[in-house]
């Protein structure tokens, strides 16, 4: 996506690859990744998270 992503796990495990690198997750791990890197993963069934995103402000459906 055209936007950056920060993410902060807060319980269970991510596990996937970010711009083609591995990574492993678990509570109070970082991921910075930042707008147009390719990323995927798998979720564990309990993860929660805390995201944040930036870069480009999103219009409100219901914006005129």
């Amino acid at each position: 996506h055209d936007y950056d992503e920060y993410a902060i796990v807060v319980q269970g495990t991510f596990t996937g690859t970010v711009g083609g690198k591995k990574i492993e997750m678990k509570a109070g791990g970082e991921c910075y990744i930042p707008a147009g890197v390719p990323h995927d993963g798998k979720y564990s069934a309990n993860y929660r998270a805390i995201d944040a995103f930036g870069g480009k402000r999103l219009q409100r459906a219901n914006s005129k």
